[in-house]
């Protein structure tokens, strides 16, 4: 911008000076000098893609009131323009230069002069963010106590929805003015997939990054040499001889580094640490450094008799592990992954080295840049429960234990931080659509009344007392899917809820996709196996084996009319334990009632030609006929929707012809509790709408790299399964089909 010219006003001299811009002024003694003061509002935003790449080169056309502005985003994805000094909002459209994907719109609030602690300022801080509260006119209407109620539960604070509340305040004005971690603001905004970074300029000069104190964090961080997360979620980053805290996921700016001795009073490393672990197990921070390691329990201090020889502290510890370690991971389970140069030991102090380490990095480092795994590493830090980062030299990436790289390539660590809101903010801006094309999978979801707490079995129907939910037909619909788009793949998923240990819900949510693709791939043996992995205990955890088959039987009752439904207690019990003599009639459901009705069902199996031992236990035997059975049901589904009038058999056999996976050799992920979707932000937290096996389809040039990156996928449910009982049918343009049992009419049709 040009600068103001003096200006002679008769016997004065008037000067006309532009804030944030230095300037020497001369003026003569013998005059009076006027200096007028010019504010001008020069807005600044850097758009990136959402893995915090710059769009560079993009076009982007800018709208405030009447006036227009259009241009090319600079190689760092740099927008700069002077508005009105009364401009209170934008419209930003930004067009991707190579023709790829669909224009992005941002809608900025610039309404920012307001102090944050008046309604006003707070709405326009709001809004920015997202979070919508109507018309910024310091009115705290119902839309902005609902914009602050959301607010509170993305920063987890009480829900007040009052625009006055301390706490709400502290901790906005914390995202807005302090330092914060980009990965944070996921919970703070409303916007998961596209990415902005806005400078409002009255503060800083034209072309100024960011601030000092920012950069010098920046700095700390690219020599970091250690990182842990403590229990509460508090991460402690170690550089040299200090230490900075840091607590991720509500809103807190990050503190200055402090003295290693002052952040943790008893260490006795002023030079600082290598590495550095916290082991949820016993409760423990290990700190290491050189060939000693020592154990600090947070809130007290080192523990008596520490620090210890490598060689004392951890049984077998490898001879050739001289001169210390490079870095440190807490595992789930409560192990400890350590890496020196190219190789990786797990174990746990105290009780020594695993059997087979140490060892390269490996299979379970798949995808690791060639440069990380020769290592040496900087850090390796324990980001949530399903993630790792791992840092070298100005980069680090993110890592999934036992399945890979995510993303697919590292970062600088400049997008690991986002700065000051007076000088440069990460925030998410409202959108319609992001600047980079959408990475798309469909999906169709069995359901969580599929399976039970703690159980592999795939479940035909709901229980009895819930809505007449069907899961047959969503095997159909899949094949269905797949026949109807062709170029299509599929993949599975395996979850579960978040109740219990980690590495124990990542065989269970194994079991549950086996379990699915087994009934897809029509695979008597894997399903048995899947379906008889969690029943070798029939009290383990508080469930009961025969819960599942209370739930099996009660549904070949109603479609086979067999007489094997005990029911679940009461009236009904009792009703059929007086038609089972000799068992007690007293309505309860206990252990001889419910091994008489599986003897019902092995007695009713063996009358089709079966040859069950009718013993009153399930076992695999039982379990196959399960499977045979529920074939019988698929392959009727599967002739009540075919187009050319197959039998059963035949159609099903055509439809299965139709799988295509993702990988044949890699049919499905389990992803144990790491992506609920019923209140994600609650620990041990034991509810059906999160154990569920998702069948995942892509199109051809939206086909993912394995193990699947969940995250960095719009996932699009497909509706109209159909699960309506009766006869059915479904339309060729969708993925629905209608039920094929033996009672009852109704249709499902597909959209």
């Amino acid at each position: 911008m040009a600068e103001g010219e003096g200006q002679s006003a008769g016997s004065g001299e008037v000067v006309e000076y532009e804030l944030g811009r230095p300037r020497e002024v001369r003026v003569r003694s013998d005059r009076i000098t006027t200096v007028r003061l010019q504010r001008r509002l020069v807005l600044r935003v850097l758009v990136v893609d959402a893995r915090l790449r710059p769009c560079a080169g993009e076009r982007y056309a800018l709208r405030s009131g009447e006036k227009r502005y259009e241009g090319t985003l600079s190689e760092d994805g740099l927008l700069e323009e002077e508005l009105p000094l009364d401009a209170e909002s934008a419209q930003l459209t930004v067009s991707p230069s190579a023709g790829g994907g669909e224009p992005a719109s941002f809608a900025l609030r610039l309404a920012l002069r307001d102090e944050l602690e008046t309604v006003r300022g707070a709405q326009a801080r709001l809004c920015q963010l997202g979070f919508d509260c109507g018309a910024v006119d310091g009115v705290p209407g119902p839309r902005t106590r609902e914009a602050v109620k959301e607010f509170q539960r993305g920063a987890r604070l009480r829900t007040t929805g009052s625009p006055g509340d301390p706490r709400f305040l502290e901790v906005l004005r914390r995202v807005y003015e302090g330092e914060t971690l980009a990965e944070d603001l996921d919970a703070l905004t409303r916007e998961p997939s596209a990415w902005a970074v806005v400078v409002p300029t009255l503060k800083v000069k034209r072309g100024e990054g960011r601030s000092a104190r920012g950069q010098a964090l920046l700095d700390f961080v690219r020599r970091l040499d250690a990182a842990a997360r403590l229990p509460e979620g508090e991460l402690l980053l170690f550089s040299g001889g200090d230490c900075l805290r840091y607590e991720p996921g509500r809103g807190q700016r990050l503190d200055d580094p402090v003295p290693l001795a002052e952040a943790l009073p008893g260490v006795p490393w002023t030079d600082g640490v290598d590495a550095a672990a916290f082991a949820p197990t016993t409760g423990k921070l290990y700190l290491f450094a050189g060939e000693q390691v020592l154990a600090y329990t947070p809130g007290v201090g080192v523990d008596p008799g520490w620090p210890k020889p490598l060689s004392e502290a951890w049984p077998g510890w490898p001879e050739h592990w001289t001169e210390g370690i490079d870095a440190a991971l807490a595992l789930p389970g409560g192990k400890l992954a350590l890496y020196k140069g190219g190789q990786v030991l797990e174990g746990a102090p105290g009780i020594g080295t695993e059997r087979g380490f140490p060892r390269a990095l490996g299979a379970d480092h798949r995808g690791w840049p060639e440069d990380f795994a020769a290592g040496p590493l900087n850090a390796a830090l324990d980001w949530d429960r399903e993630r790792f980062l791992v840092f070298r030299g100005g980069r680090f990436f993110r890592h999934v234990p036992g399945e890979g790289l995510d993303p697919a390539r590292p970062e600088p660590l400049e997008a690991a931080l986002g700065f000051s809101f007076h000088e440069t903010n990460v925030v998410r801006l409202a959108r319609e659509r992001s600047p980079v094309p959408v990475r798309r999978a469909f999906r169709l979801t069995v359901e969580d009344v599929f399976f039970n707490f703690d159980s592999a079995v795939f479940l035909p129907q709901a229980p009895p007392g819930d809505p007449p939910e069907q899961g047959l037909p969503v095997v159909v619909a899949a094949l269905r899917f797949l026949r109807d788009h062709p170029g299509y793949k599929v993949h599975v998923a395996g979850h579960t809820d978040t109740v219990g240990d980690p590495d124990y819900n990542e065989r269970l949510s194994a079991a549950r996709a086996r379990a699915v693709v087994a009934l897809l791939e029509g695979d008597r043996e894997a399903f048995v196996s899947a379906a008889s992995e969690f029943h070798a205990r029939p009290a383990f955890r508080g469930r009961r084996d025969d819960d599942d088959e209370w739930v099996v039987f009660h549904y070949f009752a109603r479609t086979r009319g067999w007489d094997v439904d005990a029911g679940s207690g009461g009236p009904e019990t009792e009703a059929w334990q007086a038609a089972h003599p000799p068992l007690r009639t007293d309505g309860v459901l206990g252990p001889r009632t419910r091994a008489a009705s599986v003897e019902a069902f092995q007695t009713a199996v063996n009358e089709r030609g079966g040859a069950l031992a009718v013993d009153g236990v399930v076992g695999p035997q039982t379990r196959g006929a399960y499977f045979d059975l529920y074939r019988e049901d698929l392959a009727e589904l599967a002739a009540s929707v075919d187009e050319e009038g197959r039998g059963g058999a035949e159609a099903l056999a055509a439809l299965a012809k139709e799988l295509r996976w993702v990988d044949p050799g890699r049919k499905y992920d389990a992803f144990g509790e790491r992506y609920p979707v019923d209140r994600p932000e609650e620990d041990e937290y034991r509810t059906r709408k999160n154990r569920r096996v998702e069948i995942l389809f892509f199109a051809p040039d939206m086909v993912p790299p394995l193990p699947f990156p969940y995250r960095d996928y719009d996932i699009v449910d497909l509706t109209g399964t159909g699960t309506g009982t009766g006869t059915g049918t479904g339309t060729r343009t969708g993925t629905g089909t209608g039920t094929g049992t033996r009672t009852g009419t109704g249709t499902g049709t597909g959209t």
